[in-house]
């Protein structure tokens, strides 16, 4: 049997995630409209015909966050 110890991560890996999860968490703290106006510059990109990778891309989200705003607007529409 292997020993796992060695996928354990070391301190200095602790204190980046620390560091990660600290802008993470600064970064969540956006206000309801900081988040309603890049959502919907979100979906003015997607309208006009930009990719979900491209607008994730430069909206510094992820490719399922772009998706899931647009198909959150399609759901209105019907």
């Amino acid at each position: 049997m292997s020993d796992f110890t060695d996928l354990a991560p070391t301190h200095a890996q602790l204190e980046e995630l620390r560091d990660i999860a600290a802008e993470l968490a600064f970064s969540e703290g956006t206000t309801a409209m900081q988040r309603a106006a890049r959502d919907d510059q979100i979906r003015s990109a997607y309208a006009a015909g930009f990719s979900y990778r491209v607008i994730a891309r430069y909206a510094s989200v992820s490719h399922g966050y772009v998706r899931d705003v647009v198909k959150q607007t399609e759901g209105k529409r019907r």
